[in-house]
């Protein structure tokens, strides 16, 4: 029997022990002292780079759910693969509680921890039949902003929202006026994803309240749990081009079709020849186009698409790991769910905007190879046209309504996996001869100047976990205020971007949480008034004249301006006696 005393159901598997990592451990204690805190913030998301472990992380938390509650755990998965691997993960995980999938033509629906397929739980009546659900968990939750996600979510009662009708999960969402008084019992939601943004201007915030954690590429990179990126970019010779049509909607998918695939396998030969591949294309044509240039020059290709059969998809996987293959070409499919160590080139050939699509992208070939040591792997990264490049994922929870009217059908429908396969056939690029060039760049783009912010003075400062504690940058050596006095960390660093990058580590390892600070800078809040908490504290600050003036502006964005105000202020009275100090003292 569970704690609340019903049945264990169905035959219990073999656990094994699986011991979390420090970040795992800590993403889970704080969505626990997050839902303490604030405990009407019942959805709640975690970001962890692809590599680091989410599938174990919430495999770990169905556990945990289960034996301090014994209410039944449902997973929310939306692909074959992420099917398969969370019910593997949970599998290791199991002591004495059952796993079960709801997919297809499996209907496990009396298992402990259910792995439902968002497509099968879609339909009202194969989601009525799990019952007793306690906890629900959001595999990639950055697709959550769907309606059929949405819809699920509200049977299960995570979301407590009004819609267009009882039955119907379409148009704006809207507080239920008729819970508002907090009767309404909410069960608790959990996401996790690397990506907790989208391209599409679609923001996330109405259905994920707030960050509990996250770590993104860049953190994990440094810390050593993901392989070093190498970056090139194919720079196109505008001069062998031919003008591309007027049409917006084709501009993206020309600019891929421009480059001859021939030119990328040579650039792949000259930079990444012998690396276990993965390449991303746009569509089945350009993704065959590409297979066909890497068989004429020699190298093992295979092409995978949506509408490959299974067993062929599962046999190609296996001939790559089995390195019978050199070069895996796929049309969008291995985004999400596909892992495989070995990989350390991949190839972006989709000339996405999305900066979460090209982590996911990038993500494949970050995976160190166990049993080697981390320091000598990395991953080249191969991107062509006018594709992002920057790895610093950041989590978004503004509320912004789906733009319908971004320039690009392939940078704003990020969720298709064969976009262009509706498009006009009739509309095609020619070929690329022209000169290409690879050009290196930084995949670890800094994202200081969006987290930093500066006292009265200009002095750089991050708050850390506690109340009342910093680091900041005084000159470029780094600082952290903790306990009534300063202590320096580093000293003396070779500029101000190593120490900015040095001390968002100290911070994070102290406690704090880049993710949350940046997803706070668009948070729907920030657009309201200020509430009377908010002006009484910058009241009693003697801030009475600074909220006045903001108030009486026409911009928006009053309750973040006085927000930031305060958090401004307190810095500077905090740090800028520490900071004259240690000017004088050298």
């Amino acid at each position: 029997m569970w704690p609340d005393g019903r049945a264990r159901h169905g035959p219990l598997v073999a656990a094994m022990t699986i011991n979390l990592r420090s970040y795992q451990e800590e993403a889970l204690a704080a969505e626990a002292a997050h839902r303490a805190e604030h405990p009407n913030e019942t959805r709640l998301a975690i970001v962890l780079p692809t590599g680091a472990g989410k599938t174990i992380t919430f495999a770990e938390r169905a556990r945990r759910h289960l034996r301090e509650t014994g209410n039944r755990v449902l997973i929310l998965v939306h692909t074959d693969e992420l099917a398969q691997q969370a019910e593997a993960k949970v599998r290791l995980m199991a002591e004495d509680f059952t796993v079960g999938v709801v997919k297809a033509e499996r209907d496990e629906v009396d298992a402990d921890v259910v792995i439902g397929s968002v497509q099968t739980l879609a339909n009202p009546g194969r989601r009525a039949r799990i019952t007793d659900v306690g906890l629900v968990i959001v595999d990639e939750c950055h697709h959550s902003t769907a309606n059929s996600y949405k819809a699920i979510l509200r049977h299960f009662r995570c979301l407590c929202f009004c819609w267009t009708s009882p039955d119907n999960a379409e148009g704006p969402l809207q507080d239920c006026p008729d819970h508002g008084d907090g009767s309404y019992p909410a069960v608790p939601a959990l996401g996790f994803t690397a990506t907790l943004e989208r391209a599409d201007g679609q923001g996330l915030g109405e259905i994920w309240q707030d960050v509990a954690y996250s770590r993104d590429v860049a953190w994990a990179v440094r810390k050593g749990y993901l392989v070093q990126p190498i970056g090139y970019r194919l720079e196109i010779d505008p001069s062998g081009h031919e003008p591309l049509a007027e049409n917006a909607a084709w501009a993206d998918q020309q600019l891929i079709e421009a480059m001859a695939p021939e030119k990328i396998v040579e650039k792949w030969l000259e930079l990444a020849k012998g690396r276990p591949t993965v390449a991303f294309m746009p569509l089945v044509r350009s993704a065959r186009a590409l297979q066909s240039a890497f068989t004429h020059a020699g190298i093992s290709s295979r092409v995978i698409h949506g509408e490959l059969a299974p067993i062929l998809r599962r046999g190609y996987l296996a001939e790559y790991e089995a390195g019978e293959v050199d070069v895996l070409v796929n049309a969008m499919v291995l985004t999400e769910g596909w892992d495989s160590p070995r990989t350390s080139c991949v190839i972006v050939g989709r000339p996405t905007r999305s900066r979460g699509l090209f982590v996911q992208m990038a993500g494949r070939g970050l995976r160190p190879v166990p049993g080697v040591p981390v320091e000598d792997q990395d991953c080249i990264l191969i991107t062509i046209a006018d594709a992002t490049t920057d790895l610093c994922s950041v989590a978004d929870l503004s509320d912004r309504p789906l733009d319908r009217k971004a320039d690009g059908a392939l940078t704003t429908m990020e969720d298709q996996w064969n976009i262009g396969k509706e498009l006009d056939e009739a509309n095609r690029a020619k070929l690329w001869t022209g000169h290409v060039d690879p050009v290196e760049f930084d995949p670890l783009v800094r994202r200081s100047s969006k987290v930093w912010r500066a006292t009265r003075h200009g002095t750089p400062f991050l708050p850390i976990g506690k109340e009342g504690q910093y680091v900041f940058i005084v000159g470029t050596s780094v600082w952290l205020k903790g306990d009534g006095r300063a202590t320096r960390l580093h000293a003396d660093l070779p500029d101000l971007e190593l120490a900015m990058t040095i001390a968002e580590d100290e911070a994070e390892d102290r406690g704090g949480d880049l993710g949350r600070l940046l997803a706070d800078r668009n948070r729907p809040w920030r657009k309201a008034r200020p509430s009377r908490e908010q002006v009484d504290l910058a009241e009693r600050m003697g801030l009475g004249p600074q909220v006045e003036k903001i108030m009486a502006s026409k911009a928006s964005g009053k309750a973040g301006k006085v927000s930031d105000l305060i958090t401004m202020v307190m810095a500077t009275r905090a740090l800028e006696p520490m900071v004259k100090k240690i000017k004088e003292t050298g």
